[in-house]
C-alpha cells in the first residue's frame, strides 16, 4: 500500500543505523571513532580565527524564520481552501488540516523532551559545555522536512502526488513558472524551498562549525525519523478510532514532560512555548472532537484515483 511504503523504509533505515552504533559501541572500531566523535572546529579556542560563512545571531534568526515559516505554511494550508471545497462547503477552513498541523506540532514538542532527555543521559560533553549527547537542531530539522514534505502532499486541501509540486509534464517546465499553476500551489512551494534550503543551511552549519559531532546528528536524525514514522502510523492506523488519536497525544504529553523534568530536573522550554503547546493540544481536542466529529479523513483513496 502507498501509504505504508515510506513508513517501512523510514523504519528500515532507523533500525540500520540503530544496529549500526550499537555494534560500532561493542566492537570499538577505532577508525570510525575519529570520525562520529570529533568536533570539526573548536568553537571555545581563542585561537580559531572566526568565519566569514558563520554567524551565531545570523543563523539563530534563521533557525527562527523557519520554525515562522513551518507554522505559516500550516495555517495556510487550513485556511486556504480548494475548488472543490468552495463549492461543496459553507465554511472555507480545513479543519482536518488544522487537526493534523496542531497534532504534529505538540508532537514534535513532545518529541524534543525525548530529545533533551537523551542528551542529558548519555552525558556527551563532546562540542560544548554541557550534556550535547542529542542534535536538537537535528532533530527539528529533519522532523520537519518530512513532516512538512509529507503533510503538504498528503493532508492539504486539494492533496496531489509530490511530483504536482516540481515539473509539469504538460508544458515541459517546472512548476512554479507554469501558468496552469494555482496561485496557492505556488505560494506552497516557495515555502517548501525556503524551509528545505534554510534547513540545509542551518544543519551543515551545525556539523562544519563545530556544534556537533556526526555521532550527536546521527542520534538526533534517528530520533526525528523515528517520531515520524510513529506520528504518521498513528495518523493513519488511529483514524478510524474516535478516541484514539487525541488519547495517544495526551498520553504522550503526560510521559514526556514529566520524563525530561525527572531526568534533568528542568522544562527545557520558554513560558511562549508552553503557551503555544497548550494552545495547540486544545485546537487538536476542539476540531477533532467538533468540526470533524472524531473522523479523519483518508486521502490516500483520493491519490489512488488520481494516478
Amino acid at each position: 500500500m502507498i501509504k505504508l511504503t515510506w513508513n517501512k523504509f523510514l523504519l528500515a533505515l532507523v533500525s540500520f543505523l540503530s544496529l549500526f552504533l550499537l555494534l560500532e559501541e561493542v566492537w570499538k572500531v577505532y577508525w570510525l571513532e575519529g570520525y562520529l566523535d570529533r568536533c570539526l572546529i573548536d568553537r571555545f579556542d581563542s585561537n580559531v580565527l572566526p568565519s566569514k560563512w558563520h554567524d551565531h545571531r545570523f543563523s539563530t534568526l534563521l533557525f527562527e524564520c523557519t520554525q515562522l515559516s513551518v507554522l505559516i505554511l500550516f495555517l495556510f494550508q487550513s485556511f486556504w481552501p480548494s475548488k472543490n471545497e468552495l463549492k461543496n462547503s459553507s465554511t472555507s477552513i480545513n479543519w482536518g488540516s488544522i487537526f493534523v498541523s496542531s497534532y504534529a506540532i505538540v508532537w514534535y514538542i513532545c518529541t524534543y523532551c525525548f530529545c533533551y532527555s537523551f542528551a542529558f543521559l548519555l552525558q556527551d560533553w563532546r562540542c560544548n559545555r554541557r550534556a550535547n549527547s542529542v542534535s536538537g537542531h537535528f532533530c527539528y530539522h529533519i522532523f520537519y522536512l518530512l513532516t512538512v514534505s509529507y503533510l503538504t502532499v498528503r493532508l492539504a486541501s486539494d492533496p496531489q502526488n509530490f511530483s504536482r509540486y516540481l515539473w509539469s509534464d504538460r508544458e515541459g517546465k517546472l512548476v512554479i513558472f507554469s501558468k496552469r499553476t494555482r496561485i496557492s500551489t505556488k505560494i506552497t512551494i516557495l515555502f517548501l524551498v525556503f524551509i528545505f534550503g534554510s534547513s540545509i543551511f542551518t544543519i551543515s552549519q551545525t556539523y562544519l562549525f563545530g556544534y556537533h559531532t556526526a555521532r550527536q546528528i546521527i542520534y538526533g536524525s534517528l530520533l526525528a525519523v523515528f517520531s515520524h514514522f510513529i506520528l504518521i502510523s498513528s495518523l493513519y492506523g488511529g483514524r478510524n478510532n474516535k478516541h484514539f488519536l487525541p488519547l495517544l497525544l495526551f498520553a504522550l504529553v503526560s510521559v514526556s514532560f514529566p520524563f525530561v523534568y525527572f531526568i534533568t530536573g528542568e522544562i527545557p522550554f520558554k513560558t511562549r512555548e508552553l503557551i503555544f503547546c497548550a494552545s495547540s493540544f486544545l485546537m487538536v481536542c476542539y476540531s477533532y472532537w467538533y468540526p470533524l466529529n472524531g473522523k479523519l479523513k483518508d486521502i490516500s483513496d483520493d491519490l489512488t484515483k488520481r494516478k
